[in-house]
């Protein structure tokens, strides 16, 4: 199934573009999320391995 029309193949870029925007925004979020309570459960690992 393929758009024919010319609206349709804009519609069709459109989702596919929203769909990519839609998984690739929350990423960095994430992996910020993780780097900074990894980073934090080192230090952690350390104040007690020192005590």
């Amino acid at each position: 199934m393929v758009p024919k029309t010319i609206a349709g193949k804009i519609f069709g870029s459109i989702c596919s573009l929203s769909g990519v925007l839609v998984i690739a925004l929350p990423v960095p979020v994430i992996v910020s999320n993780f780097s900074r309570i990894y980073h934090q459960n080192q230090r952690a690992d350390k104040r007690r391995a020192q005590k």
